[in-house]
């Protein structure tokens, strides 16, 4: 978890640069921009730690009714109007969704500018430590350094639960930081955690002060209130790279006047994929309770999904010499991992124990 270093002066400047020329001689880690799978979301709800902020076992919320499990990157292109392509899968009643990862063999050798500079500004303005203190003030000039950077690499997620119309949303994403816990007189309830969290983005100053039109989505929701944004110029003879001013905006004060429009049509895209799975298929439709059994011929599919402008425009099943291809990416060939479509089968199982416990129907 890492904690906003909110700058004392929103228009003083704060170079990037070195951290920038720092990053572009790393190199990314074997997986960088590529497609994630859903393990690690299925996992952390299976944890009896994990707890939603009412308290209840997350477990619970993935063993519910009509569940769509995936991440809020898939959601947001969904509910904007993007374009997507996804490998989902149909188990005992959960929709899972991944994106496709068209280039499976490829590695990035060096992180891209807009990358590098988008983690230089998150280093800039966050610490590891609430305790880390800010030093080396310039009051003239406005700049700022801090101790306590974060690494790169670092990534705090939160997985969250909404209910949409009939739907069920399991979601992760990440979160950029939170801000440190002020004049603490008592314990700290979780809504009171939740609403210190904050999204940090960088632009380039060209570009004015209008928000990006998915800005909004993806604070909402994951209910992030406020958006750190920091104006930079990169264009600047002498090769500089400063962040020149910075904002703090609220979430809803940048809600699109066609917010509704926008999740309606994202919800029926949702449910006519459940509908038309679930019609190729038996999932869904059973109402006995019975759990199949890991080797299901009807649970072990993949599907190849397109999704343009709120519209199913391809849904096809993958053939089983392209199913397995899916389910080894990024797989370490020596530790391989044993899938039901594009969940591992352990994971599955686990779902299905805990199914016949609290004997939900399915």
């Amino acid at each position: 978890m890492r904690y906003f270093a909110e700058p004392i002066n929103p228009t003083s400047s704060l170079s990037l640069r070195s951290r920038v020329q720092n990053i572009l001689k790393q190199q990314p880690g074997r997986w960088f921009d590529h497609p994630k799978h859903l393990d690690p979301i299925i996992a952390g709800c299976l944890s009896p730690s994990v707890r939603s902020s009412s308290r209840v076992n997350m477990e619970e919320h993935i063993l519910g009714r009509n569940v769509v499990l995936t991440w809020r990157k898939i959601l947001t292109r969904i509910f904007v109007g993007e374009s997507i392509t996804l490998h989902v899968s149909l188990i005992d009643g959960i929709l899972y969704m991944e994106e496709e990862d068209p280039r499976p063999r490829w590695r990035a050798r060096e992180y891209a500018f807009g990358d590098a500079v988008g983690m230089a500004f998150e280093g800039a303005y966050t610490v590891t430590s609430a305790k880390s203190k800010r030093k080396g003030r310039d009051q003239a000039k406005g700049r700022i350094q801090l101790e306590g950077l974060t690494h790169i690499g670092t990534q705090w997620r939160n997985i969250v639960v909404r209910t949409l119309g009939d739907l069920n949303l399991v979601f992760c994403g990440e979160v950029d930081a939170v801000r440190d816990l002020k004049n603490n007189t008592g314990r700290e309830t979780d809504m009171d955690f939740l609403n210190r969290r904050i999204e940090l983005k960088c632009r380039n100053s060209k570009g004015g002060n209008k928000p990006r039109p998915r800005w909004h989505m993806q604070s909402h929701l994951l209910a992030v209130p406020e958006i750190f944004v920091g104006y930079r110029n990169d264009s600047d003879k002498d090769g500089r790279l400063e962040i020149v001013r910075t904002r703090l905006i609220r979430t809803e004060d940048i809600r699109p006047v066609n917010f509704e429009e926008q999740i309606e049509r994202g919800y029926r895209v949702l449910k006519e994929l459940r509908e038309r799975l679930c019609g190729s298929s038996t999932e869904g439709t059973r109402s006995t309770g019975l759990i199949r059994e890991a080797n299901s011929s009807n649970a072990d599919r993949i599907w190849k999904i397109a999704i343009e402008k709120w519209s199913l425009r391809s849904v096809k099943q993958l053939d089983d010499a392209k199913a397995q291809k899916v389910k080894k990416r990024r797989e370490d060939p020596s530790r391989p991992i044993k899938r039901i479509g594009i969940v591992p089968k352990v994971l599955v199982q686990a779902i299905r124990v805990s199914k016949r416990a609290g004997r939900i129907l399915v």
